[in-house]
């Protein structure tokens, strides 16, 4: 996965840290291609109950304490989001809201993109 930085920290995401993502997107393809821990590895997951909350209300962490004390739950300090393109062609992300606009949402800080792509870091919840 080719990112664009926006700092010049090596290595965005640290080792053993997860980063949360919706598989319909493709973004949950990290886990395979770059080696790094992710919510979500494949479209057939069965959501546990902590990423069921983040899927569900992610863009909603600074306001939400449920949703911070599930990424402290998973060690998630980082979000992929692909933007709203599918591999498959449906709409599964409606299923996905917290995903939504993470540009617009606060406490979430863009450290690398590619194309429509982009890594922010989750400062939402201090």
């Amino acid at each position: 996965m080719l990112l664009r930085r926006y700092d010049t920290t090596p290595g965005l995401v640290p080792a053993g840290e997860r980063v949360a993502t919706v598989p319909y997107n493709g973004s949950s393809m990290a886990y395979a291609l770059e080696n790094v821990l992710t919510t979500t590895t494949h479209i057939l997951y069965s959501p546990s109950t902590d990423v069921a909350e983040i899927n569900a209300n992610l863009r909603n962490a600074e306001s939400q304490p449920q949703v911070c004390s599930a990424l402290r739950n998973l060690n998630v300090h980082y979000a992929l989001d692909f933007g709203t393109f599918e591999v498959n062609n449906s709409s599964y992300a409606v299923g996905n809201p917290g995903f939504a606009d993470l540009s617009q949402a606060p406490g979430f800080v863009p450290i690398a993109s590619s194309g429509h792509a982009v890594l922010y870091r989750i400062d939402a919840c201090g």
